[in-house]
């Protein structure tokens, strides 16, 4: 699909590119196209395939390679194409959150399991993505960085998880970071999500997740971290909850620890004296 095609009454096939967390990000666009009048069907990674269904203006989805099980398009477009074509630009990013709906029964169950730990506050913190992502060696942290974030986190009166794998580094597992992954797919990781007070992650698909949601979330860049997030600012074009801490040389996270251990520091305070 190019920019100067009409859609009224058209299907179009908005096919997933790149990782997981971009097309969390990119689906945001699909209810624009649907009110330019186009029927918008989606072609996405297996785990994202549920949870993506429930965005405003999505028809059908299916899981990319399974095409053929959908009706015969009119045009197609990759996922990170369409800001492109809709000229869409820093100051017209379509921004309201949530735009991701979850499933009542998946909520109850994550708030059944995460009652039985009590405390004041839920903080999930994710400190690693894909090991194939180009710039993983920056963007994700050692096990010593992260045991240094769990006790951070510990002194906010919180009991705080481990988001996205089964086994913690043992030094994050002595500080008292507990394990909740893997989980199904992401429809169930979202309805985990909306029952946390704060998600603290490096930039990897939870970022996308949680700013989704509307979740607050700390996302926590590498100095040479990805376009997305731009320069020289806190806060996200993309999502109205998120705030980013970045280094300020490249592979040292101390500033950027000390930056987050006095803000959570701040919501603990802020929290004792409501």
């Amino acid at each position: 699909w190019e920019p100067d095609d009409g859609l009224a009454g058209k299907r179009i096939l908005v096919r997933a590119e790149q990782g997981l967390g971009d097309m969390i990000q990119f689906v945001r666009f699909a209810p624009l196209l649907h009110g330019m009048g186009a029927r918008v069907f989606l072609s996405v990674h297996r785990p994202l395939a549920a949870l993506l269904g429930t965005v405003d203006g999505v028809e059908q989805v299916c899981v990319l390679g399974r095409e053929a099980s959908l009706p015969q398009m009119d045009c197609w477009i990759p996922a990170l194409s369409v800001p492109r074509c809709l000229r869409i630009d820093e100051k017209t990013i379509p921004a309201a959150v949530p735009y991701l709906r979850t499933d009542p029964a998946l909520r109850r169950k994550w708030a059944d399991r995460l009652r039985r730990h009590g405390a004041t506050r839920r903080i999930g913190i994710a400190w690693s993505g894909s090991p194939t992502h180009n710039n993983d060696r920056y963007r994700s942290m050692a096990p010593g960085t992260l045991a240094t974030l769990a006790r951070a986190v510990a002194r906010a009166d919180t009991v705080y998880f481990g988001l996205g794998e089964a086994r913690l580094p043992e030094a994050a597992r002595r500080s008292g970071l507990l394990p909740l992954g893997p989980l199904a797919d992401f429809a169930e990781l979202a309805a985990l999500v909306e029952q946390l007070d704060l998600v603290i992650t490096v930039d990897t698909a939870f970022a996308h997740l949680a700013g989704a949601l509307a979740r607050p979330v700390w996302v926590l860049l590498p100095l040479n971290c990805d376009w997305r997030w731009l320069r020289e600012r806190s806060d996200s074009a993309w999502y109205p909850t998120m705030r980013l801490y970045r280094q300020r040389a490249l592979g040292d996270w101390s500033g950027v620890m000390e930056q987050v251990a006095r803000d959570l520091d701040i919501l603990a305070a802020s929290s004792k004296a409501a």
